[in-house]
């Protein structure tokens, strides 16, 4: 768990929540730090704005955290706002994070024992058949071994009964749950259809509105987010991408990169959401405008000689980049220009994976 400390201020005691009875009330089972407020600067500069935590925000980072291919709704963030407004304010919001937190813990530490330590029911098998062996070395008569038989017999006819009550717990509380998740469904469903006609209306409205074009990637992350949202994502690993492409590309790749972006968002997402002829070749045009081309990545089952290269973990699923924005050839990041992207149908928008060099393939 990260807690920031407020905007400019070094003082470790300035976080919303008590963060040294949170750490405390978590030992052993929770890794803590404060981000004072220039370690949260230096931190966001790493990691990116997307993943990080700052101005009193606390982040939940879970097992697993990558920087590079980490979804931000994976590792849960608290906003100062969120935490002011809990019911019973932070310290409400403090009691509320330590349950979640060793609630996970605790979970994640069962079942990394049991991958380790046999299930109950083989260790019973093996004590069973330890007497069995002991049994045939000492036994009188037919009478005791037809005992052992029926005494075995009672006891996995008690083990069933046992098992049939655990399986039917465990199928009442999957039940219960799949009824939880189906409404906090139907929930983000309504928000996201809610979000889209303000999206459509902003759009509308705001359409003539010019957006300015940085001159450097250091703002790629606050101008997409400002610009892009519900409409284009750059994922962390595309921003991060850039920003280390920055200084041999050249301005001319900065700018086009930029474009490419507003291009998605103001012709392409239209193209795939409302559809029609005059949309594609609305789209088409633009293109060929700034000199670039869509084609897709990858013909066939070659992405998967990259490894991970052309794939991006999103929604918790592994995704391909399948198509590609393109222009110029060869391996100069200054004459050459590539931006990889997926349409993803669910939350009707384009991902952004990577921009704006060209990613290994066969030739390389």
């Amino acid at each position: 768990c990260v807690i920031s400390t407020k905007d400019e201020s070094e003082d470790i005691s300035s976080t919303l929540i008590e963060a040294d009875k949170f750490f405390v009330q978590t030992i052993g089972a929770v890794h803590t730090v404060v981000l004072t407020s220039s370690a949260s600067y230096e931190f966001t500069n790493r990691v990116g704005k997307q993943i990080s935590a700052y101005r009193q925000a606390v982040r939940t980072y879970r097992p697993g955290f990558d920087p590079d291919e980490s979804e931000n709704y994976v590792h849960p963030l608290a906003l100062a706002g969120k935490i002011y407004s809990w019911d019973g304010g932070p310290a409400a919001f403090k009691d509320f994070l330590i349950t979640q937190c060793l609630r996970r813990t605790v979970a994640e530490a069962r079942i990394r024992r049991e991958e380790k330590i046999p299930p109950y029911a083989q260790v019973k098998e093996v004590a069973r058949e330890l007497r069995r062996k002991q049994t045939h070395q000492t036994i009188k008569s037919k009478q005791e071994e037809l005992d052992l038989a029926y005494e075995e017999i009672e006891e996995m006819k008690e083990q069933m009964v046992k098992n049939h009550k655990e399986y039917d717990q465990i199928l009442l509380e999957v039940e219960e749950e799949k009824e939880q998740v189906a409404d906090e469904l139907n929930e983000a469903n309504d928000r996201i259809e809610s979000l889209k006609s303000r999206i459509e209306l902003l759009e509308n409205t705001q359409s003539d509105i010019e957006v300015p074009i940085p001159k450097n990637f250091d703002e790629l992350d606050d101008w997409s987010q400002k610009h892009l949202a519900g409409r284009v994502l750059v994922h962390s690993r595309a921003i991060r991408t850039a920003q280390s492409a920055e200084k041999e590309c050249g301005p001319d790749n900065i700018r086009l990169a930029y474009e490419s972006l507003l291009i998605l968002r103001d012709h392409y997402v239209p193209m795939r959401t409302k559809k029609g002829l005059k949309r594609k070749k609305a789209y088409q045009q633009k293109l060929q405008t700034e000199g670039l081309e869509e084609t897709p990545t990858f013909r066939g089952p070659r992405a998967g000689e990259q490894g991970d290269t052309y794939f991006l973990k999103f929604a918790g699923r592994r995704r391909k980049l399948e198509h590609h924005l393109k222009k110029g050839v060869g391996r100069d990041p200054r004459e050459c220009f590539r931006l990889y992207f997926f349409w993803d149908s669910t939350t009707q928008q384009v991902v952004v994976g990577s921009f704006p060099r060209h990613l290994k393939n066969r030739a390389t």
